[in-house]
């Protein structure tokens, strides 16, 4: 099955994806020259990509950041955030039942009861944001 994942919503999580993105572009650049070493014509290579400094990578990360929280405040991106959210839950939520069953039914009855209430109110979230996605969007076909 799988995992939903939200985005980093932070600074510094913005600011490792954009040096990841300059490594991933130099260890292609290098993969691109391993690649190409047995080929004899000189000036075919391609050049090394330009990494960023400092301060670019700063700025990519803050224009990353702007987008995710522009995105967030979408209906899509509403929509998604709570899917993600009643997947955690519903998660929390199958744990708390499996331990009903089991020996620790004291701890888990209120945890049970927490989650579902939490399901009940993620639920009627989430027909708010598609509501709202249809709204703006139309219905899909």
């Amino acid at each position: 099955m799988s995992r939903l994942q939200s985005p980093p919503f932070d600074r510094d999580a913005c600011l490792a994806v954009e040096r990841r993105i300059d490594a991933a572009r130099l260890e292609a650049w290098r993969s691109d020259i391993q690649r190409r070493s047995g080929v004899c014509l000189s000036g075919f290579d391609p050049d090394p990509p330009r990494l960023r400094s400092e301060a670019e990578l700063r700025a990519a990360a803050r224009r990353r950041l702007a987008n995710q929280r522009a995105w967030r405040r979408s209906p899509r991106g509403r929509l998604e955030a709570l899917a993600t959210e009643v997947q955690a839950v519903s998660d929390r939520t199958l744990r708390a039942g499996r331990d009903l069953a089991g020996y620790r039914a004291a701890v888990a009855i209120p945890e049970f009861s927490e989650a579902t209430r939490r399901l009940t109110r993620l639920a009627a979230a989430a027909r708010r944001a598609l509501r709202d996605l249809e709204a703006r969007e139309g219905r899909p076909e």
